[in-house]
């Protein structure tokens, strides 16, 4: 492709913005639609080469298109672009019920692709490494944590918005989404789910993971107990992970291994243009995601059960 990708972004609020900053730092030409005055507005200061207000009014000779809207109307926007055999990017989760995912993925089976940005970091990828190398023996438990105080989207329970996250974060280390066994949430005066513990299992490796928009404090942490020691990820924006070998005296210190810094958005969105230039497809297809969607539902089920 001599000419600048085109893409398609469908809105440009708190995530899409940022999208919208990299696509043109990659050198993108970028058409925005946007419901509202002010996205538009944010979008042209930004940078973008025009503005619609709706998904439908996007040029149809565009090269790709990427979907940042609310969770709850990817399925509609998703659906208003699949007749233009385009490649699709859509923001995690595909989305907020494994119905629609499911039937979108049979409607789309190469075409669509959902942002997966964890992915792509440095840490998580490094971690996956070790893991598969082998070197540090057979993977044993894995424990994911991600809690803040609040919920930035209003759509959709938190637990939508933050679970992909660590789920894919286990799935890229273990190759496969673990199997739900059990789960217990704290519910709001609405009856939504404001955190969740979960416990699952892929093969003989437990999964662990605390989900929450109740803590006074925001955390993003990762251990992967293994027969050789444990790897962790307390600081995401760190330049290293840590090892402790299993042998090693209580108080020795953690060794430091050197990651990749650059940010996993960034990354991710060179993924999705790489192949809209005739590369590999970006991690995360559909049909991968649509098990992520069924094991959040299945979850969710459990926790309201065990309530």
């Amino acid at each position: 492709m001599s000419r600048p990708p085109r893409i398609g972004l469908v809105g440009c609020g708190q995530w899409g913005q940022w999208i919208l900053r990299d696509l043109i730092s990659l050198g993108c030409h970028c058409v925005v639609a946007d419901l509202s005055a002010p996205g538009r507005e944010l979008a042209m200061g930004l940078g973008a080469g025009d503005c619609v207000r709706h998904a439908s009014e996007l040029p149809r000779e565009l090269d790709g298109y990427i979907v940042a809207t609310p969770a709850s109307t990817h399925h509609e926007v998703i659906l208003s672009l699949l007749d233009r055999g385009r490649p699709i990017y859509v923001e995690k989760p595909l989305t907020d019920s494994a119905r629609t995912a499911r039937s979108l993925a049979e409607n789309a089976p190469h075409g669509l692709f959902v942002m997966e940005k964890w992915r792509y970091h440095g840490g998580v990828q490094a971690i996956a490494d070790l893991c598969r190398s082998g070197r540090l023996g057979k993977v044993r438990a894995i424990h994911c944590r991600r809690v803040q105080s609040g919920q930035s989207q209003r759509d959709v329970n938190p637990i939508w918005t933050l679970l992909p996250h660590d789920l894919s974060i286990v799935d890229h280390i273990l190759g496969e989404l673990p199997t739900a066994i059990a789960a217990d949430a704290t519910h709001g005066p609405n009856g939504e789910a404001l955190s969740l513990h979960a416990k699952l299992r892929a093969q003989d490796v437990e999964v662990f993971i605390t989900i929450s928009s109740l803590s006074a404090h925001k955390e993003r942490s990762l251990l992967v107990s293994l027969e050789g020691g444990a790897l962790s990820m307390v600081d995401p924006m760190a330049d290293h992970i840590l090892f402790k070998a299993a042998a090693s005296p209580v108080d020795e210190p953690a060794q430091r291994i050197p990651v990749g810094t650059e940010m996993p958005l960034l990354l991710e969105l060179k993924a999705f243009i790489d192949h809209l230039q005739g590369g590999p497809p970006p991690m995360a297809e559909a049909a991968r995601s649509v098990r992520s969607v069924a094991l959040i539902e299945q979850l969710l089920n459990m926790a309201s059960s065990a309530g």
